[in-house]
This record gives C-alpha cells, sequence and structure tokens, in this order.
C-alpha cells in the first residue's frame, strides 16, 4: 500500500512550477520504452556502456505487473544525467505528463510482430509465468508449439498492438518528441542505428568508439533468443496472422507497418 500512496504524493508535486525549480534543463534522461522481445536488452547494453550514465530503474516491481513509471525514483535524479533501461511501459496519459515535466527523452524499440510471436513462445514456452502482457494458462509449457501460439496471439499480442499505438498517438496526436527503433534496423545496420539514438539525446560519439561498443556487447549477456528476422512468416498460419492483422484494423489512422502489419 505504501508505493501506491508515495507514488499519489509524488504525483501531487508535479506541476510545471516544481519542476523548472527541481529540473536542471541542462540535464539529460533517456527512457527506453521497448515492447518485449525486441532486443532492448541488447540496446540497453550498448547505450549503457556507450554514455556510463547513472542507470536509474523506474518501475514499481514486477511479477506481472505493468512497468509503470514509479515517481518518487524521479525526484533523486533530478539533475544529473541519467539512463532508464528498457521498460515495457505503454504511453498511457500519467505517463506522458511525466515525460513532459521531467524533459524525458522516450526511445521506444519494436519488433515484426509476427516474430515476436516466435520469439515469446520460445523464450516463455517451457516456463510461463505470469508476465505483463499476458496471465499464462495453467499447463501452458505442455501445450502444442501451435497451441502456445494460438494463446500468445490471443492473450498477449492485444497488448503489443496496444503498446504500439499508445506511443503512435503520443507522437502524432499530443506532439510527443519520441525517437523510434526497430528490431530490423539494429540487425541491419547496428553502428548506423546507435547513432542516430544518440544523436536524438544530443550525444556524439566517433565510429570507432560504436564499433567497438557493439563488438563487446555481442559478447556479454543478454536475453537473446535465436534473433533470426522472418521466421513469424513462416511458421505462423495465414489464419493466425489475420487474426493478428485484425486487431490492427481497429486503428485505421495508425500506420502499422512498422510492426510489419
Amino acid at each position: 500500500m505504501i508505493r501506491p500512496l508515495l507514488n499519489n504524493l509524488a504525483r501531487n508535486w508535479i506541476h510545471p512550477t516544481n519542476i523548472q525549480r527541481g529540473v536542471d534543463p541542462a540535464r539529460k534522461h533517456a527512457l527506453l520504452a521497448a515492447m518485449p522481445k525486441s532486443g532492448s536488452s541488447w540496446l540497453t547494453r550498448i547505450l549503457q556502456d556507450l554514455l556510463d550514465w547513472p542507470e536509474l530503474r523506474l518501475e514499481c516491481g514486477h511479477n506481472g505487473r505493468e512497468n509503470d513509471i514509479f515517481v518518487p525514483r524521479l525526484l533523486k535524479f533530478s539533475r544529473r544525467n541519467v539512463f532508464t533501461p528498457h521498460l515495457h511501459l505503454r504511453a498511457s496519459a500519467d505517463t506522458l505528463e511525466i515525460v513532459k515535466q521531467f524533459r524525458i527523452m522516450p526511445i521506444v524499440q519494436t519488433r515484426n510482430l509476427f516474430d515476436v510471436v516466435i520469439s515469446y513462445s520460445d523464450f516463455y514456452g517451457d516456463r510461463g509465468f505470469n508476465a505483463s502482457q499476458m496471465v499464462f494458462p495453467s499447463g501452458f509449457g505442455e501445450l502444442s508449439e501451435e497451441q502456445k501460439i494460438d494463446a500468445i496471439i490471443d492473450l498477449a499480442m492485444p497488448w503489443y498492438i496496444h503498446f504500439y499505438v499508445s506511443w503512435f498517438y503520443a507522437e502524432q496526436k499530443h506532439g510527443c518528441r519520441i525517437h523510434w527503433v526497430r528490431y530490423e534496423d539494429m540487425h541491419a545496420n547496428a553502428c548506423q542505428t546507435v547513432r542516430r539514438v544518440l544523436d536524438f539525446m544530443g550525444e556524439s560519439k566517433d565510429e570507432a568508439t560504436i564499433q567497438e561498443v557493439l563488438a563487446s556487447s555481442q559478447k556479454k549477456q543478454t536475453l537473446k533468443n535465436v534473433g533470426v528476422m522472418g521466421r513469424g512468416e513462416g511458421k505462423l498460419s495465414e489464419e493466425q496472422k489475420n487474426r493478428i492483422r485484425r486487431m490492427a484494423h481497429h486503428y485505421p489512422d495508425v500506420d502499422f507497418s512498422g510492426i510489419g502489419l
């Protein structure tokens, strides 16, 4: 009960006048909001090594809950450059207000949804537990591969659609300055993609430094699975792919090409 209370107290503090007094306008705060299984662990490691900024984790616990921002932690780092590693965070009204008032730079990482389904199944298939995107059915690990995929499409993909739409609307309708990173771009040209992220953050690193960090990051442990693009196109049936596409059809004003739809 104490954390919700602290969050409410802190949100009452979030007033433009208070922020202007408390947040150094010269300081930078980058936040990586990412789809699960979009390669965000890898990008997190790269940015941590390149920037050497303090890491500020903002989620209020795990264990199946949404990765919402725990505001009191922000109050401790209002005058230092900080990096918040990958949060599976949708762009709610509260989140966008926090981003605005604390001058946070959101980097939003996505991936082709057909490939996400397969990667999600690979990662959780034998050890399903309650994630923020879905509550796994009892006996999930004993289901056939097709049954697992069906469950992931029905139970997890709505969250992914909501994640993408929320950030799309944040940029298009609410004027939130966002930098989008696609899993596919990281694999096609990681150096160029990372340089663009750094440009968005107002940071500069030479290519040799970026390449050195990229090479080092490949040797470090992350949550990468197979890491092969295009598996979903071949493994999902047309009926399964169409079920995902139908979810997107409810948002005719959203361009879903960034996630393969």
